[in-house]
């Protein structure tokens, strides 16, 4: 698979890689209990238009859905917002025109876009699934699954966003949100995501296995706190000289390249901790693999 980038460092048994790979396993279901939250939230809320338009395309000879969404305007002081995917390539990018606006390429014999907005008061509520209805593994040639997702938030609207993808590419440029709340659960493959100078201040991230490239260089006006739960990999997290970052890693077997940092232990800080207003302070997780802290002017 041409996602798959793995460092094994050092040598383990055939038992602990079959445990490590057990415990790593991505298994896509849908959720009784979020389904039926929504559907409280949904009666006592207030559905907002979303517009649509349907085609289909011949990409390489198979025919493919596509699907457009947009919801034109939030009206919410702050929207609790989720996306899940289950394959392909999967883009979420800031800047919209619209409040969302969405593209969805997809087998419609195999996949379903949903998409669901309401309002209770000042609070919104919205839902973007890219699914099956079945539940379960996920058996894809990622490397000829022309599954595609692509959706675009608006800066103006402060949320918080959970995002759940399956297996494949997923490229997230999330810096310019006005984030509170992150929480990303990914299954296997490529992630890239950007929140280089964001007012994000809490990160949940469990990945699988493959690699995720993290971005969270830049400008700070408030602390950050990040936690990321890795199978097996490498990830690569940037992060800014002149902001004040704590790193402490636990469990990982395999290379952490700190160039810059103090070691105390498991614990890794840069020059300027303790020395400004905003701190970073990320706890990993990791199972097989490598971990590289980069810094960035």
């Amino acid at each position: 698979m041409k996602f798959m980038k793995l460092k094994l460092i050092q040598p383990v048994s055939l038992l602990m890689l079959t445990m490590i790979l057990v415990s790593c396993t991505f298994e896509y279901k849908s959720n009784d209990h979020d389904n039926e939250s929504r559907k409280a939230k949904k009666k006592y809320g207030k559905d907002v238009e979303i517009t649509k338009q349907e085609s289909q395309e011949k990409i390489d000879g198979q025919i493919m859905q596509i699907s457009n969404k947009s919801i034109k305007k939030a009206n919410a002081a702050f929207v609790d917002a989720t996306i899940k995917v289950r394959h392909g390539k999967f883009y979420i990018n800031d800047g919209a025109k619209n409040f969302v606006d969405a593209e969805f390429i997809y087998d419609k014999y195999e996949l379903k876009p949903i998409m669901e907005y309401s309002e209770n008061k000042d609070r919104g509520d919205l839902y973007i699934k890219l699914s099956s209805d079945k539940d379960g593994d996920i058996n894809i040639d990622t490397d000829n699954d022309e599954t595609k997702c692509l959706v675009e938030l608006s800066n103006e609207v402060p949320m918080d966003l959970r995002i759940e993808f399956g297996a494949g590419y997923g490229k997230f440029n999330l810096n310019e949100l006005q984030l509170e709340d992150l929480k990303l659960s990914l299954g296997a493959g490529e992630f890239d995501i950007n929140l280089a100078n964001s007012s994000v201040r809490e990160i949940d991230i469990e990945v699988g296995v493959g690699s995720v490239e993290l971005d969270l260089s830049g400008k700070r006006k408030s602390d950050l706190y990040a936690e990321i739960l890795g199978g097996i990999g490498e990830l690569d997290i940037k992060l800014p000289v002149n902001i004040g970052v704590k790193v402490e890693v636990i469990g990982i077997l395999g290379d952490i390249d700190a160039h810059g940092f103090k070691k105390r232990n498991r614990i890794y800080t840069n020059e300027a901790y303790g020395n400004t207003d905003q701190t970073i302070e990320i706890e990993v997780k990791a199972g097989l693999g490598s971990v590289n802290l980069i810094l960035v002017e």
